[in-house]
């Protein structure tokens, strides 16, 4: 029921949005290892975006 961040660097915002591409949860980060709570999502196809200052990356995942 979360989702594990590793990264180099600390990444300022994570963003879930559903498939519809509605903003369904955003998250501060505050360390380079970090557990996102996923516990209250509907399963589903969801869209995970990571932002570090103007650089961005999207990954999809599926909540069972």
């Amino acid at each position: 029921n979360s989702i594990k961040l590793s990264s180099l660097c600390v990444l300022d915002e994570a963003t879930i949005y559903n498939s519809s591409g509605e903003v369904v949860e955003t998250f501060k980060l505050k360390s380079a290892l970090q557990d996102l709570n996923v516990k209250d999502l509907l399963p589903g196809v969801y869209f995970l975006q990571l932002k570090k200052g103007t650089a961005t990356e999207v990954k999809k995942f599926v909540k069972q």
